[in-house]
Protein backbone atom coordinates (compact mmCIF):
# COMPACT_ATOMS: atom_id res chain seq x y z
CA UNK A 1 0.00 0.00 0.00
CA UNK A 2 2.91 2.21 0.66
CA UNK A 3 4.47 1.62 -2.18
CA UNK A 4 1.12 2.69 -4.36
CA UNK A 5 0.91 6.11 -2.49
CA UNK A 6 4.57 6.65 -2.83
CA UNK A 7 3.75 5.82 -6.85
CA UNK A 8 1.29 8.03 -6.85
CA UNK A 9 2.81 11.16 -5.69
CA UNK A 10 5.76 10.32 -7.80
CA UNK A 11 3.14 10.39 -10.91
CA UNK A 12 1.08 13.59 -9.55
CA UNK A 13 4.77 15.31 -9.43
CA UNK A 14 5.51 14.42 -12.69
CA UNK A 15 1.93 15.53 -14.40
CA UNK A 16 2.34 19.13 -12.20
CA UNK A 17 5.98 19.83 -13.56
CA UNK A 18 4.70 18.89 -17.61
CA UNK A 19 1.64 21.06 -17.10
CA UNK A 20 3.95 23.75 -16.00
CA UNK A 21 6.26 23.83 -18.78
CA UNK A 22 5.93 25.81 -21.64
CA UNK A 23 4.67 22.78 -23.84
CA UNK A 24 2.02 21.99 -20.86
CA UNK A 25 1.44 26.17 -20.94
CA UNK A 26 0.72 25.91 -24.45
CA UNK A 27 -1.72 22.96 -24.03
CA UNK A 28 -3.49 24.24 -21.52
CA UNK A 29 -3.91 27.56 -23.27
CA UNK A 30 -5.98 26.00 -25.73
CA UNK A 31 -8.83 24.33 -22.69
CA UNK A 32 -9.00 27.99 -21.26
CA UNK A 33 -9.75 29.29 -24.44
CA UNK A 34 -12.57 26.88 -24.98
CA UNK A 35 -13.92 27.71 -21.76
CA UNK A 36 -13.79 31.13 -22.35
CA UNK A 37 -11.57 31.04 -19.30
CA UNK A 38 -10.33 34.78 -20.37
CA UNK A 39 -8.11 35.05 -16.66
CA UNK A 40 -6.36 32.48 -16.77
CA UNK A 41 -5.93 32.49 -20.62
CA UNK A 42 -3.97 35.77 -19.93
CA UNK A 43 -2.01 34.34 -16.86
CA UNK A 44 -0.63 31.65 -19.32
CA UNK A 45 0.07 34.27 -21.98
CA UNK A 46 2.52 36.36 -20.20
CA UNK A 47 4.15 32.86 -18.87
CA UNK A 48 4.48 32.06 -22.75
CA UNK A 49 5.50 34.87 -24.29
CA UNK A 50 8.56 34.86 -21.79
CA UNK A 51 9.74 31.58 -23.41
CA UNK A 52 8.63 32.52 -26.84
CA UNK A 53 10.89 33.55 -29.85
CA UNK A 54 10.59 36.95 -31.33
CA UNK A 55 8.55 35.54 -34.59
CA UNK A 56 5.94 34.25 -32.12
CA UNK A 57 5.43 37.66 -29.78
CA UNK A 58 3.07 39.46 -32.52
CA UNK A 59 0.18 36.47 -32.44
CA UNK A 60 0.83 35.68 -28.78
CA UNK A 61 0.12 39.40 -27.99
CA UNK A 62 -2.75 39.39 -30.36
CA UNK A 63 -4.38 36.67 -28.39
CA UNK A 64 -3.78 38.39 -24.61
CA UNK A 65 -5.30 41.53 -25.91
CA UNK A 66 -8.55 39.98 -27.24
CA UNK A 67 -8.26 37.93 -23.82
CA UNK A 68 -8.44 41.07 -22.16
CA UNK A 69 -11.08 43.09 -24.30
CA UNK A 70 -13.43 40.11 -23.61
CA UNK A 71 -12.75 41.04 -19.66
CA UNK A 72 -13.31 44.90 -20.30
CA UNK A 73 -9.50 45.59 -19.75
CA UNK A 74 -9.79 47.50 -22.53
CA UNK A 75 -7.15 50.23 -21.81
CA UNK A 76 -4.42 47.17 -21.10
CA UNK A 77 -5.36 45.66 -24.22
CA UNK A 78 -4.55 48.89 -25.91
CA UNK A 79 -1.01 48.50 -24.54
CA UNK A 80 -0.57 45.27 -25.71
CA UNK A 81 -1.97 46.20 -29.20
CA UNK A 82 0.25 49.34 -29.48
CA UNK A 83 3.29 47.90 -28.57
CA UNK A 84 2.93 45.21 -31.72
CA UNK A 85 1.43 47.82 -33.98
CA UNK A 86 3.00 48.23 -37.46
CA UNK A 87 1.73 50.07 -40.57
CA UNK A 88 0.45 47.43 -42.70
CA UNK A 89 -0.80 44.91 -39.73
CA UNK A 90 -4.36 45.16 -40.64
CA UNK A 91 -5.66 42.68 -38.30
CA UNK A 92 -3.94 44.55 -35.19
CA UNK A 93 -5.43 47.97 -36.32
CA UNK A 94 -8.67 46.60 -36.45
CA UNK A 95 -8.38 45.26 -32.72
CA UNK A 96 -6.91 48.61 -31.47
CA UNK A 97 -9.78 50.56 -33.13
CA UNK A 98 -12.46 48.04 -31.51
CA UNK A 99 -10.74 48.15 -28.35
CA UNK A 100 -10.86 52.60 -28.37
CA UNK A 101 -14.71 52.11 -29.59
CA UNK A 102 -15.33 49.82 -26.35
CA UNK A 103 -13.80 51.95 -24.08
CA UNK A 104 -15.21 55.31 -25.34
CA UNK A 105 -12.25 56.31 -26.97
CA UNK A 106 -14.39 58.34 -29.79
CA UNK A 107 -11.80 60.15 -31.09
CA UNK A 108 -8.71 56.95 -31.00
CA UNK A 109 -11.18 55.00 -32.69
CA UNK A 110 -12.51 57.60 -35.20
CA UNK A 111 -8.48 57.75 -36.16
CA UNK A 112 -8.03 54.09 -36.71
CA UNK A 113 -11.28 53.79 -38.52
CA UNK A 114 -9.99 56.50 -40.89
CA UNK A 115 -6.40 54.19 -41.60
CA UNK A 116 -8.67 51.22 -41.78
CA UNK A 117 -11.18 52.57 -44.19
CA UNK A 118 -8.44 54.08 -46.78
CA UNK A 119 -6.94 50.53 -46.61
CA UNK A 120 -9.76 49.01 -46.75
CA UNK A 121 -12.20 51.12 -48.46
CA UNK A 122 -14.63 48.13 -49.71
CA UNK A 123 -14.76 46.83 -46.54
CA UNK A 124 -18.40 48.26 -45.13
CA UNK A 125 -18.27 47.71 -41.77
CA UNK A 126 -15.18 49.97 -41.14
CA UNK A 127 -17.00 52.47 -43.30
CA UNK A 128 -20.13 52.34 -40.94
CA UNK A 129 -17.98 52.52 -37.95
CA UNK A 130 -16.61 55.39 -39.02
CA UNK A 131 -19.86 57.36 -39.73
CA UNK A 132 -21.23 56.02 -36.50
CA UNK A 133 -18.56 57.84 -34.81
CA UNK A 134 -18.26 61.04 -36.92
CA UNK A 135 -21.96 61.36 -35.64
CA UNK A 136 -20.78 60.41 -31.90
CA UNK A 137 -18.54 63.69 -32.11
CA UNK A 138 -21.23 65.43 -33.49
CA UNK A 139 -19.78 66.32 -37.31
CA UNK A 140 -23.04 65.41 -38.74
CA UNK A 141 -21.79 67.25 -42.13
CA UNK A 142 -18.94 64.28 -41.66
CA UNK A 143 -22.02 61.66 -40.89
CA UNK A 144 -24.12 62.39 -43.75
CA UNK A 145 -20.81 62.28 -46.18
CA UNK A 146 -19.65 59.08 -45.31
CA UNK A 147 -22.90 57.19 -45.15
CA UNK A 148 -23.95 58.36 -48.40
CA UNK A 149 -20.64 57.87 -50.20
CA UNK A 150 -21.30 53.88 -48.45
CA UNK A 151 -24.82 53.53 -49.73
CA UNK A 152 -23.64 54.06 -52.95
CA UNK A 153 -22.16 50.42 -52.92
CA UNK A 154 -23.88 48.82 -50.07
CA UNK A 155 -27.51 48.57 -48.88
CA UNK A 156 -26.89 49.53 -45.42
CA UNK A 157 -30.23 50.39 -43.51
CA UNK A 158 -28.12 51.12 -40.41
CA UNK A 159 -26.50 53.79 -42.70
CA UNK A 160 -29.62 55.18 -44.12
CA UNK A 161 -30.48 55.78 -40.49
CA UNK A 162 -27.08 57.13 -39.03
CA UNK A 163 -27.69 59.93 -42.39
CA UNK A 164 -31.38 60.72 -41.69
CA UNK A 165 -29.96 61.41 -37.67
CA UNK A 166 -27.21 63.58 -39.11
CA UNK A 167 -29.86 65.39 -41.45
CA UNK A 168 -32.18 65.79 -38.42
CA UNK A 169 -29.56 67.30 -36.64
CA UNK A 170 -28.61 69.41 -38.99
CA UNK A 171 -32.46 70.79 -39.51
CA UNK A 172 -32.95 69.54 -42.72
CA UNK A 173 -36.25 67.74 -42.28
CA UNK A 174 -37.49 66.43 -45.54
CA UNK A 175 -33.97 65.33 -46.65
CA UNK A 176 -33.70 63.49 -43.37
CA UNK A 177 -36.98 61.78 -44.41
CA UNK A 178 -35.99 60.73 -47.45
CA UNK A 179 -32.93 58.70 -45.84
CA UNK A 180 -35.41 56.99 -42.97
CA UNK A 181 -37.73 56.11 -45.97
CA UNK A 182 -34.94 54.53 -47.83
CA UNK A 183 -33.75 52.80 -44.35
CA UNK A 184 -37.59 51.35 -44.07
CA UNK A 185 -37.39 50.18 -47.83
CA UNK A 186 -34.59 47.76 -47.21
CA UNK A 187 -36.18 46.66 -43.47
CA UNK A 188 -39.56 47.43 -43.32
CA UNK A 189 -40.07 45.79 -39.82
CA UNK A 190 -37.70 48.08 -38.09
CA UNK A 191 -40.08 49.90 -35.78
CA UNK A 192 -37.39 51.86 -34.65
CA UNK A 193 -37.04 53.82 -38.00
CA UNK A 194 -41.29 54.02 -38.36
CA UNK A 195 -41.26 55.83 -35.07
CA UNK A 196 -38.38 58.14 -36.81
CA UNK A 197 -40.54 59.10 -39.33
CA UNK A 198 -43.09 59.71 -37.23
CA UNK A 199 -40.84 62.13 -35.07
CA UNK A 200 -39.94 63.57 -38.70
CA UNK A 201 -43.63 64.53 -39.78
CA UNK A 202 -44.82 65.93 -36.23
CA UNK A 203 -41.96 68.65 -35.93
CA UNK A 204 -42.82 68.79 -40.02
CA UNK A 205 -46.32 69.89 -38.85
CA UNK A 206 -47.38 66.92 -41.59
CA UNK A 207 -49.87 65.28 -39.14
CA UNK A 208 -52.13 63.79 -42.07
CA UNK A 209 -48.71 62.14 -43.06
CA UNK A 210 -47.92 60.96 -39.79
CA UNK A 211 -51.95 58.89 -39.81
CA UNK A 212 -50.86 57.27 -43.51
CA UNK A 213 -47.49 55.71 -41.90
CA UNK A 214 -48.84 54.29 -38.84
CA UNK A 215 -52.30 53.04 -40.02
CA UNK A 216 -51.00 50.30 -41.64
CA UNK A 217 -49.12 49.41 -38.34
CA UNK A 218 -51.58 49.58 -36.31
CA UNK A 219 -54.23 48.01 -38.37
CA UNK A 220 -51.82 44.73 -37.53
CA UNK A 221 -51.29 45.43 -34.42
CA UNK A 222 -54.07 48.08 -33.04
CA UNK A 223 -52.60 47.84 -29.34
CA UNK A 224 -48.79 49.08 -30.45
CA UNK A 225 -48.31 51.51 -27.61
CA UNK A 226 -45.31 52.88 -29.52
CA UNK A 227 -47.60 54.73 -32.12
CA UNK A 228 -50.52 55.18 -30.36
CA UNK A 229 -49.51 58.48 -28.73
CA UNK A 230 -48.52 59.97 -32.15
CA UNK A 231 -52.19 58.77 -33.87
CA UNK A 232 -53.44 61.14 -31.31
CA UNK A 233 -51.56 63.78 -30.94
CA UNK A 234 -51.82 63.78 -35.01
CA UNK A 235 -56.38 63.72 -34.75
CA UNK A 236 -55.88 66.82 -32.29
CA UNK A 237 -53.71 68.69 -34.08
CA UNK A 238 -56.44 68.01 -37.07
CA UNK A 239 -59.27 68.87 -35.01
CA UNK A 240 -60.78 65.55 -35.39
CA UNK A 241 -61.10 65.57 -31.21
CA UNK A 242 -63.77 62.35 -30.95
CA UNK A 243 -61.00 59.91 -32.98
CA UNK A 244 -58.25 61.60 -30.63
CA UNK A 245 -59.98 61.14 -27.34
CA UNK A 246 -60.86 57.00 -28.61
CA UNK A 247 -57.30 56.33 -29.31
CA UNK A 248 -56.14 58.36 -26.07
CA UNK A 249 -59.04 56.62 -23.85
CA UNK A 250 -57.57 53.17 -25.75
CA UNK A 251 -54.19 53.69 -24.62
CA UNK A 252 -55.56 54.31 -20.69
CA UNK A 253 -57.22 50.75 -20.77
CA UNK A 254 -53.89 49.21 -22.10
CA UNK A 255 -52.63 50.80 -18.87
CA UNK A 256 -51.06 53.53 -20.09
CA UNK A 257 -52.28 55.85 -16.93
CA UNK A 258 -48.89 57.49 -16.09
CA UNK A 259 -48.16 59.47 -19.20
CA UNK A 260 -48.37 63.02 -19.66
CA UNK A 261 -48.96 63.21 -23.15
CA UNK A 262 -52.14 60.92 -22.98
CA UNK A 263 -53.58 63.04 -19.95
CA UNK A 264 -52.37 66.15 -20.97
CA UNK A 265 -54.18 65.63 -24.72
CA UNK A 266 -56.73 63.47 -23.55
CA UNK A 267 -57.94 66.76 -21.62
CA UNK A 268 -57.42 68.78 -24.33
CA UNK A 269 -59.60 67.27 -26.45
CA UNK A 270 -62.08 66.82 -23.66
CA UNK A 271 -61.67 70.57 -23.56
CA UNK A 272 -62.55 70.98 -27.05
CA UNK A 273 -65.38 69.09 -26.84
CA UNK A 274 -66.86 71.23 -24.03
CA UNK A 275 -66.77 68.02 -21.81
CA UNK A 276 -65.66 69.93 -18.92
CA UNK A 277 -65.63 67.87 -16.17
CA UNK A 278 -63.62 64.46 -17.78
CA UNK A 279 -61.14 67.70 -19.12
CA UNK A 280 -60.83 69.14 -15.61
CA UNK A 281 -60.15 65.33 -14.51
CA UNK A 282 -57.43 64.60 -17.13
CA UNK A 283 -55.60 67.97 -16.92
CA UNK A 284 -55.20 67.60 -12.80
CA UNK A 285 -54.36 64.21 -13.42
CA UNK A 286 -51.65 65.70 -15.65
CA UNK A 287 -50.68 68.20 -13.71
CA UNK A 288 -49.80 65.24 -10.89
CA UNK A 289 -47.01 63.82 -13.31
CA UNK A 290 -45.57 66.90 -14.60
CA UNK A 291 -46.25 70.45 -12.92
CA UNK A 292 -43.61 72.71 -15.04
CA UNK A 293 -45.52 73.44 -17.67
CA UNK A 294 -47.40 76.68 -17.60
CA UNK A 295 -49.55 76.04 -20.32
CA UNK A 296 -50.87 73.08 -18.43
CA UNK A 297 -51.76 75.59 -15.50
CA UNK A 298 -53.00 77.88 -18.12
CA UNK A 299 -55.57 74.88 -19.43
CA UNK A 300 -56.67 73.60 -16.21
CA UNK A 301 -57.46 77.43 -15.63
CA UNK A 302 -59.55 78.20 -18.58
CA UNK A 303 -61.43 74.16 -17.99
CA UNK A 304 -62.52 75.75 -14.61
CA UNK A 305 -63.26 78.79 -15.52
CA UNK A 306 -66.07 77.78 -18.58
CA UNK A 307 -67.08 75.21 -15.72
CA UNK A 308 -68.29 77.73 -14.13
CA UNK A 309 -66.30 76.64 -10.59
CA UNK A 310 -65.76 79.43 -8.13
CA UNK A 311 -63.47 81.90 -9.29
CA UNK A 312 -61.05 82.24 -6.54
CA UNK A 313 -60.96 78.84 -5.08
CA UNK A 314 -60.64 77.02 -8.87
CA UNK A 315 -59.36 79.46 -11.24
CA UNK A 316 -57.41 82.63 -9.71
CA UNK A 317 -54.67 79.88 -7.90
CA UNK A 318 -54.09 78.44 -11.30
CA UNK A 319 -53.63 81.83 -12.86
CA UNK A 320 -51.19 82.34 -9.78
CA UNK A 321 -49.01 78.70 -10.71
CA UNK A 322 -49.01 79.99 -14.21
CA UNK A 323 -48.11 83.73 -13.26
CA UNK A 324 -45.22 82.17 -10.89
CA UNK A 325 -44.08 79.59 -13.86
CA UNK A 326 -43.94 82.46 -16.11
CA UNK A 327 -40.51 82.96 -18.49
CA UNK A 328 -40.06 86.33 -19.77
CA UNK A 329 -42.47 85.61 -22.78
CA UNK A 330 -45.06 88.36 -23.70
CA UNK A 331 -47.73 86.80 -25.38
CA UNK A 332 -47.91 84.36 -22.78
CA UNK A 333 -47.87 86.68 -20.13
CA UNK A 334 -50.48 88.70 -21.60
CA UNK A 335 -52.66 85.61 -21.18
CA UNK A 336 -51.87 85.18 -17.88
CA UNK A 337 -52.51 88.56 -17.15
CA UNK A 338 -56.10 88.57 -19.23
CA UNK A 339 -56.91 85.60 -17.22
CA UNK A 340 -56.56 87.67 -14.41
CA UNK A 341 -58.72 90.33 -15.86
CA UNK A 342 -61.44 88.20 -16.86
CA UNK A 343 -62.10 86.91 -13.90
CA UNK A 344 -61.99 90.21 -11.54
CA UNK A 345 -64.50 91.11 -14.97
CA UNK A 346 -67.05 88.46 -13.47
CA UNK A 347 -66.95 89.15 -10.01
CA UNK A 348 -67.73 92.80 -11.17
CA UNK A 349 -64.35 93.64 -9.44
CA UNK A 350 -63.98 96.63 -11.95
CA UNK A 351 -60.95 98.08 -10.30
CA UNK A 352 -58.73 94.90 -10.10
CA UNK A 353 -60.07 93.82 -13.63
CA UNK A 354 -58.43 97.41 -14.87
CA UNK A 355 -54.88 96.55 -13.02
CA UNK A 356 -54.54 93.30 -15.22
CA UNK A 357 -56.27 94.55 -18.44
CA UNK A 358 -53.47 97.04 -18.30
CA UNK A 359 -50.59 94.59 -17.75
CA UNK A 360 -51.96 92.86 -20.46
CA UNK A 361 -52.02 95.52 -22.99
CA UNK A 362 -48.71 96.24 -21.92
CA UNK A 363 -47.26 92.94 -21.98
CA UNK A 364 -48.56 92.51 -25.46
CA UNK A 365 -49.60 95.71 -27.39
CA UNK A 366 -50.58 94.08 -30.53
CA UNK A 367 -53.70 93.16 -28.82
CA UNK A 368 -56.02 96.10 -29.41
CA UNK A 369 -59.39 94.54 -27.57
CA UNK A 370 -57.55 95.00 -24.34
CA UNK A 371 -58.14 98.91 -24.29
CA UNK A 372 -61.83 98.27 -25.36
CA UNK A 373 -61.94 96.34 -22.04
CA UNK A 374 -60.20 98.73 -19.59
CA UNK A 375 -62.70 101.25 -20.85
CA UNK A 376 -66.24 99.41 -20.45
CA UNK A 377 -64.11 99.21 -16.65
CA UNK A 378 -63.52 102.89 -16.41
CA UNK A 379 -67.46 102.77 -17.08
CA UNK A 380 -69.22 100.79 -14.92
CA UNK A 381 -66.76 103.50 -12.04
CA UNK A 382 -68.70 105.81 -13.46
CA UNK A 383 -65.14 107.59 -14.72
CA UNK A 384 -66.67 108.69 -17.82
CA UNK A 385 -63.85 110.44 -18.78
CA UNK A 386 -60.95 107.94 -18.65
CA UNK A 387 -63.29 105.39 -20.17
CA UNK A 388 -64.15 108.02 -23.46
CA UNK A 389 -60.33 107.95 -23.45
CA UNK A 390 -59.57 104.12 -24.38
CA UNK A 391 -62.37 103.83 -25.93
CA UNK A 392 -61.24 106.74 -28.71
CA UNK A 393 -57.86 105.30 -28.50
CA UNK A 394 -59.52 101.95 -29.24
CA UNK A 395 -60.89 103.13 -32.04
CA UNK A 396 -58.20 104.12 -33.93
CA UNK A 397 -56.84 100.84 -34.39
CA UNK A 398 -59.73 98.94 -34.56
CA UNK A 399 -61.30 97.02 -37.71
CA UNK A 400 -64.26 99.40 -38.65
CA UNK A 401 -67.47 97.46 -39.03
CA UNK A 402 -66.75 94.82 -36.54
CA UNK A 403 -68.93 94.09 -33.82
CA UNK A 404 -66.43 95.26 -30.69
CA UNK A 405 -66.02 98.59 -33.29
CA UNK A 406 -69.85 99.21 -33.14
CA UNK A 407 -69.93 98.54 -29.68
CA UNK A 408 -67.17 100.65 -28.60
CA UNK A 409 -68.69 103.50 -30.95
CA UNK A 410 -71.99 103.62 -29.26
CA UNK A 411 -70.07 104.05 -25.87
CA UNK A 412 -68.38 106.92 -27.30
CA UNK A 413 -71.60 108.81 -27.88
CA UNK A 414 -73.17 107.53 -24.98
CA UNK A 415 -70.49 108.72 -23.02
CA UNK A 416 -70.14 112.15 -24.54
CA UNK A 417 -74.23 112.52 -24.09
CA UNK A 418 -72.91 111.76 -20.22
CA UNK A 419 -70.48 114.15 -20.07
CA UNK A 420 -72.13 117.04 -21.44
CA UNK A 421 -75.48 116.52 -19.17
CA UNK A 422 -72.73 116.65 -16.22
CA UNK A 423 -71.09 119.96 -17.57
CA UNK A 424 -72.10 123.14 -15.29
CA UNK A 425 -74.76 125.39 -17.16
CA UNK A 426 -73.20 128.69 -18.91
CA UNK A 427 -74.63 131.78 -16.95
CA UNK A 428 -77.56 133.42 -17.91
CA UNK A 429 -76.84 137.08 -19.46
Amino acid sequence: MKQILILCTLLLGSFLSLAQTPAGDRTRLKETLAEEDYRQAVVLLDRIMQEADSSEIRNLSLEKARCLKKLYRTREAVEVLTGIMRPDDLTVLSELADCHFQDGSAEDALGCYTMLSMLRPDNPFFRLRKAALLFRLKDYEGTVEEATTLLQTDSIPRAAVLSGDALTELKRGEEALGMYERALGMNPGDMGVVTRIVRNKLGRKDYQGVLETVEPYLAENPDDMRLLPSKGLALYKLKEYKRSVDVFEHLKALGDTLSYGTRFFLGQDYSELNVIYRAKRELEAAWQIDSSDVELALAIASVNSRGHYSFREEVLPWYDKAHAMLQPDPVLSARVFQGYATGFFRQNDWAQAIVWYKKAYESNPAQKYFLSSIAYCYEQLKDYRTALSYYEEYLKAAKPGSSNYRFAEESVRYLKGELFMQEPSAPTP
